[in-house]
């Protein structure tokens, strides 16, 4: 479901009930049991949730995700000790390496290394890392259009969290952000924002609700494990498809 998400139903037009058996026949073409279609304030029309719910799409199994912004004035106070690099193509293969650790992805069934990959070298979205010697240990992505800027695809290997590196990453980020024009910077996470996310400027926007074709246990929205929502002292939101906390 994390991967097969409907997004956007219900925004530039209303959906309509025959969208939805669409929907669902398009997945069964593929194969597919376990999808998501996701509901936000702006989703219409109002009737669009007993619509889901008549198909036997579950709201209480996956996780609420939260969309939440900030002005790139102010960014997080870099640690001085900690320094992040651009990375590039050739980092590729490493940055593959930390999001199948930090996400638990080598428990999929298939690999996952072309999805964490695909953007890194795109000139639409940069990608920022933290180093342990020559060691790529942290990542980060930033993604602009339209003068706003997407922080997500945050990653930090489960020995090295805890130390504020997605801290520095989304410092850089929006350093990077304001100097493209850039005013707002926006993200999502699976955790409502703390008073420390708060203080630090982010502002709640809305709040989706996942709607699930088959029921996900708790235990079926984690993959692998030593995963959380925070790095740590860092509350800085960012958005993943395995953003899923077991604390």
């Amino acid at each position: 479901g994390d991967f097969n998400r409907v997004i956007g139903l219900g925004v530039r037009q209303p959906a309509r009930p025959e969208d939805l058996e669409r929907i669902r026949s398009f997945y069964q073409g593929h194969q597919q049991r376990n999808f998501w279609v996701e509901v936000t304030p702006l989703s219409r029309p109002s009737e669009m949730p007993e619509w889901l719910t008549a198909h036997a799409m579950d709201s209480e199994g996956p996780p609420k995700t939260f969309k939440m912004w900030r002005r790139v004035e102010n960014p997080p106070e870099m640690p001085r000790d900690i320094e992040v690099r651009r990375l590039g193509s050739d980092d590729a293969e490493a940055l593959i390496a930390v999001n199948i650790a930090a996400w638990g992805a080598w428990s999929m069934p298939v690999s996952m290394a072309s999805w964490f990959g695909a953007t890194v070298g795109s000139a639409e979205v940069k990608h920022y890392g933290v180093f342990d010697g020559e060691r790529l240990v942290a990542t980060g992505a930033l993604f602009i259009r339209d003068s706003l800027g997407w922080l997500g695809f945050d990653a930090t290997h489960p020995r090295y969290q805890g130390r504020k590196l997605r801290q520095a990453i989304s410092s850089v980020r929006m350093e990077d952000a304001a100097g493209r024009g850039c005013q707002i910077v926006h993200a999502e996470s699976t955790v409502r924002p703390s008073r420390r996310a708060i203080g630090d400027g982010w502002h709640l926007l809305y709040e989706k609700r996942n709607y699930a074709s088959v029921p996900v246990g708790a235990e079926a929205a984690v993959t692998g494990g030593g995963v959380t929502d925070r790095d740590g002292a860092d509350d800085t939101p960012a958005n993943h498809p395995k953003r899923r906390s077991r604390r």
